[in-house]
């Protein structure tokens, strides 16, 4: 679950992985 649509909010990548 990481990465799942670049086009949303600036998530914080690698959070589950």
């Amino acid at each position: 679950m990481c990465n799942l649509k670049p086009n949303q909010r600036p998530i914080k990548l690698n959070t589950k992985n």
